[in-house]
């Protein structure tokens, strides 16, 4: 037997993991409050971009929960992908998390 009661418990521990891991990681609060998935490939590569979005304070999602997620990261999102997207769900480049580190404060989007 795993320990799990199916397929459903065993993501819900493993958010838990994770966001316990990321609190462990977590020396900044420049980003607190935002919740992000990366999407595709990107540049900075994407476990760099993770470890970023941590240190900023920012809690990373490794499965899109559009009804969580406040922001998505990617480096580019046709057009009818993007009207398909929850409306208050924002559409950020890696460079908006690189621009946050820079200046030290939250930039627009």
């Amino acid at each position: 037997m795993s320990g799990y009661d199916g397929r459903g418990d065993y993501f819900a521990r493993k958010r838990v993991k994770l966001l316990e891991q990321q609190a462990i990681e977590q020396p900044s609060d420049i980003l607190a409050g935002c919740h992000l998935h990366i999407n595709g490939h990107t540049d900075p590569p994407h476990e760099q971009l993770k470890a970023l979005i941590i240190q900023l304070g920012a809690t990373y999602h490794q499965y899109p929960h559009f009804g969580r997620l406040t922001h998505l990261i990617t480096m580019g999102v046709s057009r009818q992908r993007q009207n398909a997207l929850p409306h208050q769900l924002l559409v950020v480049t890696p460079a908006w998390i690189l621009a946050c580190q820079r200046e030290g404060r939250r930039v627009p989007e």
